[in-house]
């Protein structure tokens, strides 16, 4: 694929996954839950998710209320 088409594709992905994950965490402050999981991953953990939780995660750190802790459990294993 071209490179700015998989950019494109890819930032459409993100919206979509912080789209979806805002009134989710929105409901869970409603309910006054206090944690929540969410995890991706990709074959090897080093390259494609640790991009997308990045990007996700400074986009979920700007809704109100959600303080964001980010672990990567592959990465730095060889």
């Amino acid at each position: 694929l071209h490179k700015e088409y998989r950019r494109q594709r890819q930032m459409c992905i993100r919206d979509s996954y912080t789209s979806a994950l805002t009134p989710v965490l929105e409901g869970y402050q409603r309910e006054n839950k206090s944690h929540s999981t969410i995890a991706i991953g990709c074959t090897g953990g080093k390259h494609r998710s640790v991009a997308m939780v990045e990007e996700l995660a400074r986009r979920l750190a700007s809704v109100p209320g959600v303080a964001v802790n980010v672990r990567h459990r592959d990465l730095g294993r060889e």
